[in-house]
């Protein structure tokens, strides 16, 4: 395995949505319902073209993890979006397939927002993570402290629990 990580282009499009139908599936399965978690992977064909267009004007970094040309991994951080916050940089999205976990590339993608963060300015971080997700203990291991729970809005879904993670010092991560 030969990882190798570059920020997103548009060709790397199909294989973002790919990781991110995919990664939902194997980790949210439980938490939302099978057919919404199905329809994002039956949907991948028809989200490339929009997300050609989220990509050009997505207000952040976005990242892949490359095995030869296949997308294994993708991470997005960007300033904050919410006053409440504005002195946090936001981890948005942060995904690695099942058959490529265990191999440091979720850690590496991590501290690469981490310093893409604070590249950009940052000494703190907040994400959401759904409630119930076992990647809460890989946050809690970098020192992710839980600061509220909130109801988090996804389409087609509704509402669902999500924890809000802090963290207070970027330069004592990596």
């Amino acid at each position: 395995m030969n990882i190798k990580y570059s920020y997103a282009t548009e060709d790397d499009a199909y294989g973002i949505d790919y990781v991110s139908a995919h990664s939902w599936k194997e980790t949210y399965s439980g938490l939302l319902p099978d057919e919404y978690l199905n329809n994002r992977i039956n949907n991948i064909p028809n989200k490339t073209d929009r997300t050609k267009k989220f990509l050009k004007s997505y207000n952040g970094k976005y990242i892949v993890a490359k095995d030869e040309e296949k997308v294994v991994g993708i991470l997005a951080f960007c300033p904050s979006k919410e006053e409440k916050y504005k002195e946090y940089g936001y981890l948005e999205a942060i995904y690695v397939l099942k058959d490529y976990q265990g191999h440091g590339i979720g850690k590496e993608l991590f501290k690469k927002a981490v310093t893409g963060l604070k590249e950009i300015g940052y000494k703190k971080m907040r994400l959401e993570c759904m409630s119930g997700n076992k990647t809460l203990n890989f946050y809690k291991k970098y020192g992710g402290i839980i600061e509220t729970q909130i109801d988090y809005p996804i389409n087609g879904v509704g509402t669902v629990k999500a924890d809000i993670l802090l963290f207070e010092n970027l330069d004592n991560l990596v």
